[in-house]
């Protein structure tokens, strides 16, 4: 009788370590910018509501990096199996291109990168402090001037884009380099620098240094001639648009004409299943009001069609494609575009 007790407990022990075991959720990491950042703001709430609201088991944890470099990096090894970057840095991610991440060709020609959902609308200008005559980007002469970061190498070349849109270069200006743009911000805060070349409106730092200095953004050159002057220097069509005050965009005190970017989500998909991206995709469609609650720069996405983003630069993952079509907003200009980019990507593994 002892024996057949002992033989049933071990057999109830054995059960619930499996059953455990087979009810634990898979542990997910994200990858996305600094801790100071309004990215990483947006995406901690998102990765929240995705652990709330998915029916895939899955456990996003989020992992703040020192910027889109390292964020590449974690993609292409494979140690982040998501990603957060901006519409331009992701098609360069994902092909392994550019200055700052053509490194991790060694790894992969191509890295694996499929795009979940679009998140925040950013926008980008120079931003500078009051009471020293800076109206516009040519008053900036002779200014000392945060423009090279050296955890986000990208943003130098925007920094260096607005001066040339201007008529200026970097012997112009006293020209400063930081870390990141949290530095910068700092800089500001200590009046120890003018202006930052290349930050936006979002993220708890930049809302602190608005509470507490007088500072505002400058508009970029959109005279045909900045705006060439700009690209050329960029290495991207631009989208700069006239962006109007509102509580949401502090800093924005008079229109102003801004670099728009989007956030992508994306995932790498051959380690994100087709059933693990429609779950997630899932959660954040149908609960767009929470998703729009977690910071200010997410508010523009005021109905979840607005999570599919035309003219995207990176392929859709399968399961996010399934769950569009099931909603009747994946178009036929979208099937095109993506088999544009699915025929570049195989192009890019030869």
């Amino acid at each position: 009788m002892r024996s057949k007790i002992i033989f049933l407990l071990i057999w109830i022990l054995l059960f619930s370590i499996v059953f455990s075991i087979a009810g634990s959720a898979r542990i997910v990491t994200i990858a996305t910018d600094p801790l100071d950042s309004g990215t990483y703001g947006c995406t901690a709430g998102i990765a929240r509501i995705i652990n709330k609201y998915n029916t895939a088991n899955l456990n996003i944890k989020v992992k703040p990096t020192t910027g889109s470099t390292e964020i590449s990096g974690l993609l292409a090894t494979g140690e982040a199996q998501l990603g957060v970057h901006n519409n331009f840095d992701a098609q360069l991610s994902w092909l392994t291109k550019g200055e700052e991440f053509q490194v991790y060709d060694q790894i992969t020609k191509v890295t694996p990168l499929r795009l979940l959902f679009g998140g925040a609308m950013t926008y980008f200008s120079t931003l500078v402090a009051g009471g020293r005559g800076i109206e516009t980007g040519a008053d900036l002469k002779g200014k000392r001037y945060v423009g090279g970061f050296t955890a986000q190498p990208q943003d130098e070349a925007s920094s260096e884009a607005f001066l040339n849109g201007w008529g200026l270069t970097r012997e112009d200006v006293i020209w400063i380099e930081v870390a990141g743009v949290g530095d910068g911000i700092e800089g500001l805060l200590e009046n120890r620098v003018d202006a930052i070349g290349d930050t936006g409106p979002g993220g708890a730092d930049m809302r602190e240094l608005l509470a507490m200095r007088d500072v505002y953004f400058i508009s970029i050159n959109t005279t045909p001639e900045g705006l060439k002057a700009f690209e050329d220097t960029y290495g991207y069509h631009t989208s700069v648009v006239t962006v109007n005050p509102s509580p949401l965009l502090p800093g924005v005190i008079k229109p102003t004409s801004m670099l728009k970017t989007e956030d992508y989500y994306m995932a790498r998909g051959d380690q994100i299943s087709d059933e693990e991206a429609y779950a997630i995709v899932k959660s954040i469609w149908d609960h767009i009001d929470e998703v729009r609650a977690i910071d200010p720069d997410l508010g523009t996405l005021s109905s979840p069609e607005l999570l599919i983003t035309p003219g995207f630069t990176v392929p859709y993952h399968p399961g996010a494609i399934k769950f569009y079509t099931e909603k009747g907003i994946w178009s036929q200009d979208f099937a095109d575009n993506q088999a544009v980019l699915l025929a570049l990507e195989a192009e890019e593994m030869k």
